[in-house]
């Protein structure tokens, strides 16, 4: 029962598709910084794209795995009913809208953070003073 209630609260919550999304778009901004730095501009947009899209399944399996663990871990403090009452709340309009906020503020974050670890590698990599 609790397996299926952690499930559902993953499905609810779109934890997959949007962790999935966030990171790819996280490794793309990686790339992006890179190729920032004129010895590292080796790789084009296309290029880059097609290195994101070949680590989408292996990122998905994860994200699988990583969110149950992570519910279990997190959630096991809670009654089934609490589980469910904070399942219906995600399920509602203002529990999609907040989600939805939550997941654009983090991808945000994590974007710029990876495009700036991206040049700071490349600048690294160059020799160049960061």
């Amino acid at each position: 029962m609790w397996v299926e209630a952690y499930q559902e609260f993953i499905d609810i919550n779109g934890f997959v598709d949007n962790n999935l999304a966030g990171a790819l778009n996280s490794n793309l901004a990686f790339y992006r910084g890179l190729a920032s730095n004129p010895e590292f501009r080796t790789m084009d947009e296309s290029t880059m794209f097609e290195q994101v899209y070949q680590q989408a399944e292996q990122i998905r399996k994860d994200m699988v795995d990583w969110t149950m663990n992570f519910s279990v871990l997190a959630y096991s403090v809670l009654s089934l009913e609490e589980m469910q009452d904070y399942i219906d709340s995600s399920a509602s309009e203002a529990g999609q809208v907040l989600n939805s906020a939550l997941f654009a503020g983090f991808d945000q974050v994590f974007e710029y953070h990876s495009y700036e670890l991206g040049r700071a590698m490349a600048e690294f990599m160059a020799g160049d003073e960061t």
